[in-house]
């Protein structure tokens, strides 16, 4: 199977439509006849200890989970990073939410289409791929994996920021300076294992924090919340 996501092109060589389980999303991102640009591959380890970390007893579901992890670790070689974060358009631009689980992500994206209804498009609802391209952008991209809601378009869109929610009485919101921005970011992603790995991960992080918005929003969850945040980030 091969998957295209940021306009990376993935050879799955260990996942199979129709041998292992396939979610429905990634109908989107398969692609049939086209060169690629790495091949995914597992190794018995790697699987077993994808079936431990999350408790899978499924041969086929292990191999995906690992298969998954490789790719994340494999975007440092492209530019591009996974986050765990929700995205989505506005009037062309992207803006990204990560937040703790339980916090109100999915609740501040619904805000947010309904204040822009019309003019919005998810990007994704929970693992956004982040990319940056030849003209110096970092670019919000699509990808299958995405949360419980099921929303992801397989689109590309400069990012305009990242905002980190939290739960707060007041609408309020500060951008970080870049160290902290660097350490809010490595915190958000996956940490590759591989030394190599790590290190363009962690250069690239630097330049995202140097060249990226990104702030922190104490947020109601009241519809207002969207417009303080919003002029916050345009």
């Amino acid at each position: 199977m091969i998957l295209e996501i940021a306009n990376i092109k993935f050879n799955m060589v260990d996942v199979e439509p129709g041998k292992h389980i396939v979610r429905a999303t990634y109908r989107d991102y398969i692609r049939n006849g086209i060169e690629t640009d790495v091949d995914i591959k597992v190794t018995s380890d790697e699987i077993d200890k994808a079936k431990t970390e999350f408790d899978i007893a499924d041969d086929g579901v292990g191999v995906e989970t690992a298969a998954i992890r490789k790719i994340y670790e494999t975007l440092p070689d492209f530019d591009a990073f996974v986050m765990h974060a929700a995205s989505l358009s506005v009037d062309g631009k992207a803006y990204a939410f990560s937040a703790a689980s339980g916090t109100g992500k999915s609740t501040h994206m619904n805000l947010w289409m309904r204040k822009f209804e019309g003019r919005c498009r998810v990007v994704n609802g929970d693992r956004t791929i982040f990319r940056r391209d030849g003209e110096g952008r970092l670019l919000a991209c699509g990808s299958p994996w995405c949360g419980k809601e099921k929303w992801q378009s397989d689109i590309m869109v400069p990012l305009q920021g990242i905002c980190y929610i939290e739960r707060g009485s007041v609408n309020k919101v500060r951008r970080l300076d870049a160290p902290e921005a660097s350490a809010k970011l490595l915190n958000s992603t996956l940490i590759p294992g591989d030394a190599g790995q790590l290190v363009k991960l962690m250069k690239l992080m630097d330049w995202v924090a140097n060249h990226v918005p990104v702030f922190v929003a104490e947020v109601n969850m009241e519809p207002e919340a969207a417009d303080v945040v919003y002029e916050a980030m345009k």
